[in-house]
């Protein structure tokens, strides 16, 4: 199972999405840091083992989400949640 969740604007820390994600076993965590300012979400999320993404600026959900899709490799039967 894979979590993808998009952050904007704001530390990964303050995220109820990533903290009610870590409270489930089994989960791959991948974040695509949609902030236009540096939180320090990078080194937050490599000190947790997440996947982390960011262009530096705002690309939108959508775009944001379909990035994380296209470098990640899934397999087959996988599962993805998509959070905000």
């Amino acid at each position: 199972i894979y979590a993808l969740i998009v952050v904007y604007n704001k530390s990964c820390a303050d995220s109820n999405s990533i903290k009610d994600i870590q409270k489930m076993p089994d989960i791959s965590v991948n974040i695509y840091d949609n902030s236009t300012k540096n939180y320090g979400n990078e080194e937050l999320c490599r000190k947790q083992k997440f996947t982390y993404f960011s262009q530096h600026t705002n690309i939108g959900i959508s775009k944001a989400y379909n990035y994380v899709v296209d470098h990640v490799n899934f397999n087959d039967g996988d599962y993805i949640i998509m959070l905000g």
